[in-house]
């Protein structure tokens, strides 16, 4: 049984753009119903099920047919084909979708890093061993990000596996976790009295 996420906006309050993300769709997208409008669209990962091409196809032709002016994908432990045949996974989300694996890029002003690394599980893909292999990879994250995507969770905190699965994750947690890296996000501005009072009415 998948879970998937229901799509979210959020605000990026440096650049001024509205961010909607979603992920674990595992083609399952349509049930998603209507994606907030924004500015970006971000797919967090696990976009397939089986890890194909062919089911690839599908999902990119849907967000290609989304109306946000930037669109960007990082891949999960499901999506088998950006591991095994990035090229080919990347042409076909089409030259309107970004895919970001371990860079920075400017999307719309605002630079945006996104990663698909995770703790060892079942041999999916993009799995490291905790330890100085996923340490590694945390460790390029650069300083100075607006947006920090990955696909994993920071830490087990807001997890749904059952109570014996989250005490031990929090029993494996180690110092290589890349909650570490919040320290290398921008750190949102601070807003003058008027400025936050013409902010609620823009949004009323």
């Amino acid at each position: 049984m998948f879970r998937r996420r229901a799509a979210r906006g959020a605000r990026c309050y440096r650049c001024g753009m509205r961010i909607v993300a979603v992920a674990d769709t595992h083609t399952f997208e349509a049930e998603l119903g209507p994606i907030p409008d924004g500015d970006v669209f971000v797919h967090a990962g696990d976009l397939i099920r089986r890890g194909t091409l062919d089911e690839l196809a599908g999902v990119a032709a849907w967000i290609r047919g989304l109306p946000h002016r930037h669109k960007l994908v990082i891949a999960g432990n499901h999506d088998w084909c950006f591991a095994r045949a990035r090229a080919a996974a990347c042409a076909l989300l089409g030259p309107g979708v970004i895919y970001v694996e371990d860079e920075a890029v400017e999307v719309g002003g605002a630079r945006v890093y996104g990663s698909p690394w995770q703790p060892a599980y079942m041999d999916w893909a993009y799995n490291l061993p905790r330890g100085a292999a996923l340490a590694a990879k945390w460790a390029r994250i650069p300083t100075g990000l607006d947006v920090l995507v990955t696909h994993g969770p920071p830490r087990p905190a807001r997890s749904r596996r059952s109570r014996s699965r989250r005490r031990a994750g929090r029993a494996r947690r180690c110092a290589d976790r890349f909650s570490q890296a919040r320290c290398k996000i921008a750190p949102r501005p601070r807003r003058s009295a008027a400025r936050q009072r013409r902010h609620r009415r823009a949004r009323t």
